[in-house]
């Protein structure tokens, strides 16, 4: 007699077969033909339910058994004929249909969740866009350093720090850093256009994108004894496709020639300095002064966000941009603060 070994679930028409083998008296009773025609059957009726059982060997219910043991048997008489114990196999096909299930209704609530968290993503951002243009359109001059949004007046409308999507935490963070600013502290967008030997250096390691670039600059800054908070989207959206990121960082008066050196170095030494980085403070000082300092940050956000689902489709990574762990801090304390 040859044993199978199958853990897993059986047919529903195969639930209901008569029991009778060889030894019982209903069986002995019969013709020799009625006889064959039900081994033929309990012939059929095995390779049908092994074929069924094998297409389907894969799943939970053999990943999650740990012994051997433990698997329900059928046995299979050497003439074809078998003995149709489905009792261990139906408590496992129980099981996996219950797990199933539960698994069913744990991705249905996962996908409530999204939905919900998506809907207060897309309202939190509703927000931020009605804060710049109300900054934008009255004019106001907010004093530096001195801006929350509202988002208290709306906390359960929003999402919590964990659950603030990609595109939301690029104007949260130009937002915290807005509100770090400070008389000897100016914030300071930047973009940095990356040389061809750049590329190649990251074609042949297998860290992201956003991540690769991040490390990289952390170091550089780390070399020229800079601890500051920065941020950056990845960009290829010129004519020539250029490989750059748009961000910003805080920086001193004295602190600005060694971020410079530090970002240059990144690139390499093979490269033009007039093109490779260019700091747009006076730009952001313009319309500080005709506006406010939050409404030049948002209007930053929304200028490096532009190609931000572009690129994410480009590079095929999850997420084409990257702070460090300093600017990371300062936004989400930021956010729990005016969040409230």
């Amino acid at each position: 007699m040859k044993t199978l070994n199958i853990a897993d679930k059986i047919p529903q028409n195969h639930l209901n077969v008569e029991h009778e083998d060889e030894t019982t008296s209903q069986y002995l009773d019969r013709s020799w033909k009625e006889r064959e025609a039900l081994r033929l059957a309990d012939e059929a009726i095995c390779n049908e339910a092994i074929e069924w059982l094998e297409n389907d060997i894969k799943n939970d219910a053999i990943r999650a058994s740990k012994s051997v043991i433990k698997k329900p048997q059928i046995l299979i008489k050497n003439d074809g004929t078998f003995k149709r114990d489905f009792s261990a196999i139906l408590a496992k096909r129980s099981e996996l249909l219950k797990n199933r299930k539960n698994r069913e209704n744990d991705t249905n609530s996962r996908r409530t969740r999204s939905k919900n968290q998506d809907s207060k993503n897309a309202a939190l951002l509703d927000i931020i866009m009605a804060e710049r243009v109300r900054l934008g359109g009255d004019g106001s001059i907010l004093p530096v350093g001195d801006y929350l949004p509202p988002f208290n007046t709306l906390k359960s409308s929003i999402p919590t720090g964990r659950n603030v999507n990609i595109s939301n935490w690029i104007y949260i963070n130009e937002l915290a850093l807005n509100f770090t600013e400070n008389r000897s502290q100016k914030v300071v967008p930047f973009t940095l256009n990356f040389p061809p030997d750049f590329i190649e250096a990251y074609r042949h390691q297998k860290k992201n994108l956003s991540n690769y670039i991040q490390e990289k600059i952390q170091k550089k800054l780390k070399q020229v004894s800079l601890n500051i908070p920065f941020h950056f989207v990845v960009e290829t959206g010129d004519e020539k496709n250029k490989l750059h990121i748009h961000g910003s960082t805080i920086l001193t008066d004295n602190e600005v020639e060694r971020f410079k050196k530090a970002l240059l170095n990144v690139c390499g030494s093979n490269i033009d300095n007039r093109n490779s980085l260019k700091l747009s403070s006076s730009k952001r000082k313009t319309i500080t002064e005709k506006h406010n300092p939050a409404y030049a940050s948002l209007g930053w956000s929304i200028y490096i966000s532009k190609e931000l689902r572009q690129n994410y489709i480009r590079y095929g990574i999850k997420n084409p941009t990257g702070c460090n762990q300093l600017m990371s801090k300062i936004a989400r304390s930021y956010y729990e603060r005016a969040r409230g």
